[in-house]
């Protein structure tokens, strides 16, 4: 059975740490995290959805059939009501919910739901720009299955493994995620049989006037269309998967790299993680011949070969489990560290992991360094309680949804310090961005001066980063700052930070640097000088020299800066 799997290996994507707290990421991540109540007030809440229009704004969804508005971390409205439409027992009710990604234009958007009958349906609806924004009920459509003439859902023989998501790639196309309708061990072979919507991932072009019937096309690039390696419905994506409870994409919006990562609950022995590279449909994901890495029922052959390995899975050991998937970190406030790591849940074990992620920059197949369990340091199971999904908001910042503490959690830094904002004073970012400043890969952000200028002349370059700190009583910080001017004379770097009293930029130290020397600084300053009432600091980097210069030839790279708390 061994050759049915095709294991990718992957290559790391080099981060360097140019901010953080100065200890090892095991350590930090222990130590560092905490999960702190955003919303509460709902009941049985399963989805947390970002506005993609508005950053203050979210939208929680209620498993009996509810969607409320969220503003700033507060209950305001609520934004559709299905509960005479839904059938929340076992494993159904309200799922998921997407944004069209020409929503800011055409108003529309999906939601995935088991109907009364027990029956899966994606439904098309408008936004209703009123005075509070909310779905117009009266806009409902059905996708049709298969055609116009097809039925309006799609039939679930069982209330198993409904699976639970349906999110939009960074293609514009829509997936949608579907267990093998159970019920357990998927008795009639349905995540392995072609004909199925079933067992599946789905892949559709919704790009169709409001007036359409069938309300969706099929891709021109759907794997298997031309019936290789085998004759399947259209719209399937993907095989092999039991119950994908959540699934996300790596955002690209925020530095990701537009991967399908999810978490499909397991059926007796272990839970999976699953990481699909963009654009790489046509996988077979093995269920039921296999449960995660483990083979499974073998009596009948896969669909297809080669069949595609987690990149992770664990066992249940005593406590069970049942997988949320969760999101690639691509925010900034919980610092390098963080950048990139796969979180997610377990509903039964009441816990929230990260997992390290090797991408290889050929392939963009990823496997798995490191494995942390931050359950104790967001607060325990008692805080967490049953993680039934997590979210991402405008900024890539985590959130948590607890199915029955009623809230969403929000994953913070216990203390930290980070860049905020990153702009070139004077001259121009030759490569790098502001992202890029807080975890570069290999190449070092660079900085070059606006001009060449003539002997005896002084060219500034000047960075300036915004600094946000979360620490409640900060007196003083530690500067550690690493750089180097890439030229052919002497020149020297200067740091400043600007004076909350005076507004002015003040000096704190100058270094005196020869060709290619690497400028090593560490300095304290009083945070109580520079750091105003929104607890931001602006630190001012100039590099300068006195000699003719080009473009070319004088550049400062940035390797790293920390800020320690003393």
């Amino acid at each position: 059975m061994a050759m049915w799997w095709s294991r990718i290996g992957c290559v790391f994507f080099c981060v360097f740490v140019v901010l953080k707290m100065g200890t090892p990421l095991d350590t930090y991540a222990q130590a560092q995290l905490k999960a702190s109540v955003f919303a509460e007030g709902f009941d049985q809440p399963v989805a947390i959805v970002q506005d993609p229009l508005l950053p203050n704004v979210q939208y929680v969804l209620q498993l009996q059939g509810l969607i409320y508005r969220i503003e700033d971390g507060v209950l305001v409205d609520i934004f559709l009501d299905l509960t005479g439409e839904v059938d929340p027992s076992q494993h159904g009710g309200l799922m998921s919910l997407a944004f069209d990604p020409n929503h800011a234009v055409n108003r529309r958007l999906y939601v995935y739901y088991t109907d009364t009958e027990g029956n899966s349906r994606v439904s098309r609806y408008l936004l209703d720009t009123g005075t509070l924004p909310r779905i117009d009920p009266l806009t409902r459509k059905d996708l049709r299955w298969g055609g116009p003439d097809g039925l309006p859902y799609i039939e679930q023989p069982h209330y198993l493994h409904n699976g639970g998501t349906i999110a939009f790639g960074a293609d514009g196309y829509l997936y949608i995620g579907l267990g093998d309708g159970g019920p357990t061990r998927d008795p009639q072979n349905r995540a392995q049989t072609p004909h199925t919507f079933l067992g599946k991932f789905l892949r559709i072009d919704i790009n169709v006037p409001d007036d359409d019937v069938q309300g969706y096309r099929v891709p021109p690039d759907n794997p298997f269309l031309d019936a290789t390696p085998i004759d399947a419905l259209p719209e399937i994506w993907s095989f092999g998967v039991r119950n994908p409870w959540k699934f996300s994409f790596d955002n690209p919006a925020l530095g990701g790299t537009g991967a399908l990562v999810m978490g499909d609950v397991g059926n007796s022995r272990v839970e999976e993680i699953n990481y699909e590279p963009a654009g790489m449909g046509g996988r077979n994901y093995g269920w039921r011949v296999f449960e995660g890495t483990l083979e499974f029922l073998t009596d009948l052959p896969p669909a297809y070969t080669p069949l595609t390995a987690p990149i992770y899975d664990y066992g249940h050991g005593d406590a069970g489990g049942s997988v949320s998937g969760g999101y690639v970190y691509r925010g900034t406030k919980l610092g390098c560290e963080y950048w990139g790591r796969y979180f997610f849940g377990d509903w039964v074990r009441r816990s929230i992991e990260s997992l390290g992620l090797e991408i290889d920059p050929e392939t963009g197949e990823a496997s798995v360094t490191d494995v942390i369990d931050h359950t104790e340091t967001l607060g325990g199971t008692d805080i967490l309680g049953a993680v039934v999904s997590m979210g991402e908001n405008a900024e890539g910042e985590l959130f948590i949804l607890s199915f029955d503490g009623n809230r969403a959690l929000l994953i913070e830094p216990e203390n930290a310090i980070w860049i905020t904002q990153i702009t070139a004073s004077t001259g121009s970012i030759v490569s790098g961005t502001g992202r890029d400043t807080l975890c570069p890969d290999e190449q070092l952000l660079q900085i070059v001066s606006n001009s060449s200028a003539s002997t005896g002349e002084l060219n500034l370059t000047e960075l300036e980063i915004a600094i946000e700190t979360d620490l409640a009583a900060l007196s003083t910080l530690q500067v550690e700052l690493s750089a180097r001017i890439n030229q052919e004379v002497g020149g020297n770097l200067q740091v400043f930070f600007q004076n909350v009293s005076s507004g002015q930029f003040e000096s704190v130290v100058t270094f005196q640097s020869t060709t290619q020397t690497q400028l090593f600084l560490q300095a304290d300053i009083a945070a109580s000088n520079y750091v105003d009432q929104n607890r931001i600091l602006h630190m001012r980097l100039r590099s300068s020299v006195s000699a003719p210069i080009s473009d070319a030839t004088f550049l400062t790279d940035i390797d790293h800066i920390k800020l320690t708390p003393n």
